[in-house]
């Protein structure tokens, strides 16, 4: 190991990126995968020392930070060792982040101890410790105070800029990813989940609060504050809570934690804390499964239990652990049918738009990345057609042609696809259909030659030069011509994704494809194969299969009626037969 480090690391070198030329340092740096070895090969030795020459004292190690439990005589005489021999190791002892934690109620006096008195922070209780970044050691007020700070400095400034949107689907999108802070799920794998629990009530019921403040929508029932929570594959709006998640969170890394015991030391760990966790986690789901609201005729169940506000794939994973009292839990409450009766309860009317219930239940469903299809007939009443298992035609009924769809996902899949293919990326731009200034559209849908279609038409022009001719098949086709015209003028490659008649995007909307279709994508596919190296057979087994579930992966989408058209286009004069529309 040591010639290949010698040889990466021990001179300067030069990167290439984009065909620059960028200077690099010498070592390695922040974030290097490599920087771990190089930090435990490089103390393991002062480890040994100091096991050797202290063997009553406990250390733990991350990297360079240190952690030595034991009383005040051997942590003093600790500190000597450390400072006589730590250079050597390439550990230079900085006083001024050396930290003293005690568990009395009183703090040690340190005048007779020759090097911890040099220490400039005054002894800190140790309920008030931060280690690692989470109060691993405090009391339920303690991590209480712990979680205030971190929504004050961190969820606040960041709620008060989403409502500042006046778009409550991307605000929620970007509520929810920000939610998902690294320290509170740091917090949920390493404090007692007693402790964690009792604290995060007041974190959760905010977390709910700002919810119905983003979405204007006040929760009534016990059930439907669950249902904020829950993921969304299972009914829910995704928002993370983390009292339903520390319990299990931190049963499945105090077993991870017996494993490298097991592993390393050859023994495992009583942790008490573990037992208590598992008996909450029973107690929660019994008390859950007496809520049954009164106004659904269903049975929630499933919704209603708490453990199933644990992300998908903490649930996945704790189900492989050995415990067999856990799995059994995880089992029993993962059972049932979902159901989707709860939409009952949903207010009628968002988004300033009048919609029907199959409208609304389809832009719920959409909004929690859920399948579209319920019934297995076209929801939209239209046509009573038989839906494919993904649903996705019901949006793109052809006997419901009064429908405009902001929809952002065939640029997703393309931009994706080009990047693999070694193709210069499309830059991205705001993904709205609304009349919000300095925003354009990135996609153009309308019914062509029989097919829904959806076409990326984003233009690096400025947005009131851009018009957009919308007449019939011709003009929707001749629009299509033209922004793939300066597609191609702008980025290299576009135009063999977006250069034919564009009756492929019918598949990514709905339904089988027609044999012109099938050929287009064969056709796009070997290109990509080409151009990538990838196997062909494989873009087809992956490929195929994303163009059939773009939308139900959308991110930013509306379901507008016709009367809602004066929102998207504003039309202008007539010249030569054609009416000129200019995207809003």
């Amino acid at each position: 190991l040591l010639p290949w480090v010698l040889t990466c690391y021990g001179k300067e070198s030069t990167l290439l990126f984009n065909g620059r030329e960028i200077a690099s340092q010498q070592g390695a740096q922040q974030g290097d995968p490599l920087s771990p070895i190089l930090f435990c090969l490089a103390l393991f030795r002062l480890q040994q020392l100091l096991a050797e020459k202290a063997p009553d004292l406990r250390q733990l190690w991350y990297m360079d930070d240190s952690a030595l439990i034991g009383d005040l005589k051997l942590l003093d005489r600790v500190m000597g060792l450390i400072i006589d021999h730590g250079p050597e190791f390439g550990l230079h002892p900085e006083w001024t982040k050396f930290e003293l934690l005690y568990s009395g109620k009183k703090a040690p006096s340190l005048s007779r101890h020759k090097y911890l008195k040099q220490m400039e922070q005054k002894p800190i209780p140790l309920g008030k410790a931060v280690v690692l970044g989470a109060p691993v050691f405090g009391s339920v007020e303690e991590v209480e105070s712990w979680l205030q700070t971190k929504r004050e400095t961190k969820i606040d400034p960041l709620l008060k800029e989403l409502l500042g949107l006046d778009d409550p689907q991307i605000a929620l999108l970007l509520y929810r990813k920000c939610l998902a802070s690294v320290c509170v799920a740091h917090a949920a794998r390493t404090v007692p989940s007693a402790v964690l629990t009792e604290a995060a009530r007041k974190w959760d019921k905010d977390v709910v609060a700002d919810f119905e403040r983003i979405v204007g929508v006040e929760a009534e029932h016990d059930y439907q504050r669950r249902l904020i929570v829950l993921p969304a594959n299972r009914g829910g709006f995704a928002v993370p809570a983390l009292g339903p998640m520390c319990t299990a969170a931190y049963v499945k890394s105090s077993l991870i934690a017996d494993d490298m015991c097991e592993l390393l030391a050859g023994e495992r760990l009583a942790d008490p804390h573990r037992a208590a966790a598992l008996e909450t986690f029973s107690a929660n789901v019994a008390e859950a499964d007496r809520l049954t609201p009164d106004k659904l005729g269903h049975n929630p169940s499933l919704a209603t239990k708490m453990a199933c506000a644990l992300l998908d794939e903490q649930v996945d994973k704790i189900k492989q652990q050995p415990d067999p009292a856990l799995r059994s839990i995880l089992i029993e409450l993962t059972e049932g049918s979902r159901g989707m009766a709860w939409l009952d309860a949903l207010p009628s009317a968002h988004d300033g738009t009048v919609l029907t219930r199959a409208e609304i239940e389809c832009e719920v469903r959409l909004r929690l990345r859920l399948p579209v299809s319920r019934t297995g007939l076209c929801p939209a009443g239209a046509c009573n057609a038989k839906l494919d298992a993904l649903g996705d035609h019901c949006l793109n009924c052809h006997l419901a042609g009064d429908r405009i769809h902001a929809h952002d996902d065939v640029k997703h899949f393309l931009d994706k696809a080009m990047r693999r293919a070694g193709m210069p990326n499309v830059q991205s731009e705001p993904r709205d259909l609304t009349d919000q200034p300095g925003r354009r559209p990135d996609i153009a849908t309308s019914s062509f030659l029989g097919h829904p279609v959806a076409i990326d038409v984003t233009h690096k022009s400025p947005l009131q030069q851009h018009i957009i001719k919308l007449n019939a098949r011709k003009g929707f086709a001749h629009t299509v011509g033209e922004a793939v015209k300066h597609k191609e003028a702008q980025y290299r490659g576009v135009n063999f994704v977006l250069g034919h008649e564009l009756r492929v995007f019918a598949f990514s909307l709905f339904g089988a494809l027609d044999p012109n279709s099938e050929v287009l994508l064969n056709q796009i596919l070997q290109g990509i194969h080409e151009q990538s190296g990838l196997p062909f057979f494989w873009l087809q087994r992956n490929y195929w299969a994303r163009f059939s579930v773009l939308l139900l992966k959308a991110r930013y989408r509306a379901v507008i009626r016709r009367q809602g058209a004066d929102l998207l286009f504003k039309p202008t004069k007539l010249t030569g037969g054609a009416r000129k529309i200019a995207v809003a």
